[in-house]
Order: C-alpha cells, then sequence, then structure tokens
C-alpha cells in the first residue's frame, strides 16, 4: 500500500482555514439578501466554521509545545 504524504501542522491549520472559507461560502450563498436586511438570517463567516475552530486549536497546542 502506498504510503500517503504526511502533512505538518502548519498545512494542516491552512487546510482547515481554507475549508472554513469555502464552508461559509457555500452557507451564505443559500440565504435571501432580503433575510439578512430584515435581520431574520445572518451572514456565516469563516471564523463561524468548525474547521476554524479546530485550526486555532492545533496553533494553540503548537504555540504550548514550543515554550516548553
Amino acid at each position: 500500500m502506498k504510503e500517503l504524504p504526511r502533512s505538518t501542522p502548519e498545512e494542516i491549520v491552512e487546510e482547515l482555514r481554507d475549508k472554513a472559507r469555502e464552508e461559509a461560502d457555500d452557507l451564505n450563498l443559500e440565504i435571501s439578501p432580503t433575510a439578512v436586511r430584515l435581520g431574520v438570517a445572518r451572514l456565516w463567516s469563516p471564523e463561524d466554521m468548525i474547521e476554524w475552530e479546530a485550526a486555532d486549536c492545533i496553533e494553540d497546542l503548537l504555540k504550548r509545545l514550543n515554550e516548553k
């Protein structure tokens, strides 16, 4: 079985952030601008996505590991 190349933590963080941006864009395409203006819906930002939170966790872990 062929081994896949291993990603660095930094590459994983960037991939997660890219995925969060894509997810937010996809969700926003389905939201009516009128609903946003009326206040019954809001636009999503990449920071609202779970992938963004996962990237933050990885970065925090890396910082803590580098402190020791």
